[in-house]
């Protein structure tokens, strides 16, 4: 922003130099003149133009790069996680329902052992699971 008005302020004055020296020579030198002074012109707003273009750039390309490591919007663990944990819910509910001797069922507790050492190195986690139904879908 200051960079900018900095390089307006350089045009103005050299508007005004250009514009004491076309005073000066009102004939041939005045068509010179304005020219130079379109050309200058020309090239400032190329380079600016070029210059902002590239820093436009940048920042898409880079500022995502500062969301690392914070929460993840789109992680889909947290659902996945969940459905895991339901499906080996309806497998041990079934398995415990065939074999009416057994009184345990260790695929639903292993799997819950999993899903906590999987969260216990990242610094977010489900904040709630609900129980499920009496009735196994």
């Amino acid at each position: 922003g200051t960079r900018v008005g900095r390089l307006f302020k350089v045009m103005k004055c050299l508007s005004v130099i250009m514009k004491q020296q076309t005073a000066r020579h009102k004939s041939r030198t005045q068509s010179a003149n304005d020219m130079e002074a379109r050309v200058i012109s020309q090239r400032l707003a190329l380079v600016l133009s070029t210059r902002v273009s590239c820093l436009v750039i940048a920042l898409t390309l880079f500022v995502p790069f500062t969301q690392i490591g914070l929460y993840p919007e789109a992680d889909l663990s947290m659902r996945s996680w969940s459905a895991r944990l339901e499906t080996e819910y309806q497998r041990a509910f079934e398995d415990l329902q065939d074999n009416p001797t057994t009184n345990t069922s260790y695929g639903f507790k292993s799997s819950v052992q999993e899903m906590i050492f999987f969260y216990s190195e990242l610094d977010y986690l489900p904040f709630k699971l609900e129980g499920y139904d009496e009735q196994v879908v």
